[in-house]
């Protein structure tokens, strides 16, 4: 084992008097690894700790067995096992202290190996697999982060930890949610449970590593374990000549077989494997060197990986750009979609960047008038449900994707893309990005060209196709992540949101789009009741009118403005021209057609539903999009029309609360009450610091009739308006239902008073069914300019 020269202090851990702890050298999701100093033989070792919830759920005398079994291998290329043992609760085994890195580290800063060092890792690693089979160890987990690269050759690591695990049964994983062994490279038998390990598996793992060695991916991926899996059993064998001319016919067919689904298709020893490899080689006539590629779309989509990390390493990645050409010229697509970008980095708070890289692309190609570019839902969709990519053409109505990965470490991005057409597989134009952080806005400009250039696109509009609204990358990082935050809309989340859009603008006064995200944070406190009202539209208008003033062909700055003329100032024609306008400049930004749906529900039922349908569209993915035509038919109070896209609403996000408390209303009205007082309390467990969703409880128990359940709730409210701000209008929407119109009039004149947002709907079909018929209601409405 080695690792990085590290300054802190030694780790507070004690294994056994033998061994002091010098040092951490790395740390996976199933155990941690120390230097250690061995007194007795005066040696540097490395000491695998097995992180508690591990060891709490591992029998320690199997552990100890499985261990001492394998601490029997002695072979060149295996890590020999020195001690084992267990200390205050942990699992714990000591080896050699192995110079070098791993074959992961090498991955990482290598896409794809040669074809001769690549097969000659796979015999290397096929010769420690036959030793060991020959003495009844089965690896169970064969990875390239198992695989050590010392002095050039091959050493393979943990032997026997994978066993000890899974005879322990589920309990040891529980906590953890991992398997045993990692799904990129497990075989089916072993993903499905079965009992009946033997060494066929470790070939398929090992035919797993070497595919990915050549073609820079793993052969099967996904979003999620399950996916992977699922993967596993439905698609074919995975043709790595299709990712790597370089590779033979006779080398594709080596490895195929060694990731044969059943074990009887499979080489039926390491041996053989490994024969096979050396056959494959020799009679290829192709030389051992990175052609050109061309392949099918890529399956970038890396998730649900449980991955050990046995070293860290120390390493300087020199930016590069390692770029394929378009491979003729019969191709030339001018309807694409753009499928989600992946974040393939280990750090999944990262996620906002890979989905700031997918839009960036987006809504550069959506502004070339030459280009038709699907709809972000169907992109979605055929992305998890179909892997022939003339499914997904026909599904999307295109005639090419775009597939792109995102890895982003510290300062250093890496982005692959390719461009594929659907009628035949042929990869149009790929290329892998390396580049600094500060590099990324030439990057997205230079993709955005590339695939024009692809497409042999000749624009009318030479101008660059990536709009820059900063030229401060900290700025820019700061903006993705404020909007990554915003999806949540909780308390917290806006809060933070708000933090990094006003770090943003701090760093860049004149970046508009953050002034934007300011605006909408300001806007959606006001409307959740997290901050008041009167103080938050205005915050929001000041925030929008900045973002116009600096660029006034921003359409998110349009929709906020909009929706504080809509919610704050109750001018619904202005508001209106602000959305079309955003629409207007961009057609995909499905917050423009998201409010503008709720301006037109008590207005244009039909022309509601059109624009909610669009958003959802757009953006199938955002819980708060997903609920957008569920808001409309409650609003228009069609609510049994309502109950199905809320539920999908739900589904998509279980733990978004507002779907929850719309959904409420819908059942109440019809008929399902007990189901409404369940859903419309779900929803105040998921957000208690919400008092506007406690009115919808309220109202539920009013709908159904439960009167002093519904009084408590109005009570309830008005102690917590002592202190925090709550909405008068939804207090009055319960004292309605009770036919109380003295209560309900006197939280209307408080919501007034507050500005509050939902005054809005007073006009709606069902929003005030009794004290609309009071002689008051007409004044009021007036006195709001509603009429």
């Amino acid at each position: 084992m080695s690792g990085p020269v590290f300054s802190d202090p030694p780790p507070s851990i004690h294994i056994s008097d033998r061994y002091r702890v010098v040092r951490q050298l790395g740390h996976g999701g199933m155990a941690t690894v120390y230097l250690a100093r061995d007194a007795r033989y005066d040696r540097d070792v490395a000491i695998k700790v097995l992180n508690p919830e591990i060891s709490q759920g591992v029998a320690a005398d199997r552990f100890l067995r499985e261990i001492a079994v394998a601490a029997k291998l002695t072979h060149p290329h295996i890590a020999p096992l020195l001690d084992s043992g267990a200390a205050d609760g942990l699992l714990w085994f000591a080896m050699p202290v192995v110079e070098g890195r791993s074959l992961r580290d090498r991955l990482d800063l290598e896409d794809q190996l040669p074809v001769s060092e690549a097969v000659r890792i796979t015999t290397e690693v096929a010769a420690a697999l036959a030793y060991a089979h020959s003495r009844g160890v089965v690896h169970r987990d064969i990875k390239p982060e198992n695989v050590l690269l010392s002095s050039g050759s091959a050493v393979v690591a943990d032997f026997g930890l994978a066993k000890s695990i899974a005879g322990s049964g589920e309990h040891a994983l529980t906590h953890t949610g991992m398997a045993v062994g990692t799904v990129l490279y497990m075989s089916p038998e072993q993903a499905t449970g079965s009992e009946q390990i033997d060494g066929r598996s470790d070939i398929y793992s090992l035919g797993c590593m070497l595919y990915e060695m050549l073609t820079g991916e793993p052969p099967y991926v996904g979003k999620t374990m399950q996916a992977i899996i699922a993967k596993r059993f439905s698609d074919p064998v995975p043709n790595a000549r299709r990712l790597r001319d370089s590779v033979s016919p006779a080398l594709d067919a080596v490895i195929g077989r060694a990731m044969a689904k059943s074990p009887a298709d499979r080489y039926q020893t390491a041996e053989a494997f490994s024969e096979a490899l050396v056959r494959a080689v020799a009679s290829s006539e192709q030389p051992a060197v990175i052609a050109p590629q061309r392949s099918f779309a890529r399956r970038a989509a890396i998730g649900g990986v449980a991955v050990v990390v046995i070293a860290a390493l120390v390493a300087i990645i020199v930016p590069r750009v390692r770029a394929g050409h378009a491979e003729g010229t019969t191709h030339q697509p001018r309807s694409i979609a753009v499928l989600p970008f992946t974040n393939l980095g280990d750090d999944k708070e990262q996620e906002y960047f890979s989905a700031g890289m997918t839009d960036e692309l987006l809504g550069a190609l959506s502004a070339i008038k030459e280009l038709r570019i699907a709809a972000r839902s169907s992109s979605y969709a055929v992305k998890n449900q179909a892997s022939d990519i003339r499914k997904i053409g026909s599904a999307l109505n295109v005639e090419a994707v775009i597939e792109g990965s995102v890895r982003k470490v510290g300062d250093h991005v890496r982005v692959s893309v390719e461009l594929v057409s659907v009628a035949d597989g042929f990869r149009i134009w790929g290329a892998t990005y390396d580049k600094q952080l500060s590099d990324v806005f030439a990057m997205q400009e230079e993709i955005a060209q590339a695939i024009v250039a692809a497409v042999q696109l000749q624009l009318t509009d030479r101008r660059a196709i990536v709009r820059r609204s900063t030229e401060d990358v900290a700025a820019y990082e700061m903006y993705l992540r404020g909007r990554h935050a915003v999806d949540t809309r909780t308390a917290k989340s806006l809060d933070a949101a708000a933090d990094w859009f006003r770090q943003a603008v701090d760093r860049d006064p004149l970046y508009a789009r953050a002034w934007a995200g300011l605006a909408d944070v300001y806007i959606l406190q006001g409307l959740n009741f997290y901050a008041p009202p009167k103080d938050a539209y205005p915050k929001g208008e000041a925030a929008a009118a900045k973002a116009l003033a600096l660029d006034s062909t921003l359409a998110e700055a349009h929709t906020s403005l909009g929706t504080v003329r809509f919610l704050y100032d109750l001018d619904f024609t202005g508001a209106q021209t602000e959305y079309q306008r955003a629409i207007a400049l961009d057609p995909v930004y499905p917050a423009a057609h998201y409010f503008y749906a709720l301006l037109l529900v008590q207005r244009d039922a039909a022309g509601a539903e059109r624009e909610a349908i669009r958003a959802q569209e757009l953006d199938p993915l955002s819980p708060p999009i997903a609920q957008a035509l569920g808001l409309v038919r409650v609003g228009a109070a069609h609510y049994a029309e309502a109950i199905a896209p809320l539920r999908s609403a739900i589904a998509l996000d279980p733990n978004y609360y507002f779907p929850h408390a719309w959904i409420s209303i819908a059942l109440a009205h019809t008929g399902a009450g007990a189901e409404a007082i369940a859903e419309a309390r779900r929803a105040i467990q998921l957000n208690p610091s919400n008092t506007l969703i406690l009115g919808y409880l309220g109202e539920v128990y009013a709908i159904i009739g439960d009167r002093a359940s519904a009084l408590a709730i109005t009570a309830k409210l008005d102690s917590l308006s002592a202190t925090q701000p709550v909405c008068g209008v939804y207090v009055a929407r319960i004292f309605d239902r009770l036919h109380d119109a003295d209560h309900a009039f006197a939280w209307l004149a408080k919501a007034v008073d507050a500005r509050e947002g939902q005054l809005s709907q007073l006009l709606y079909p069902d929003g005030f069914p009794y004290v609309s018929h009071d002689r008051r209601f007409e004044p009021l409405v007036h006195q709001l300019g509603l009429r």
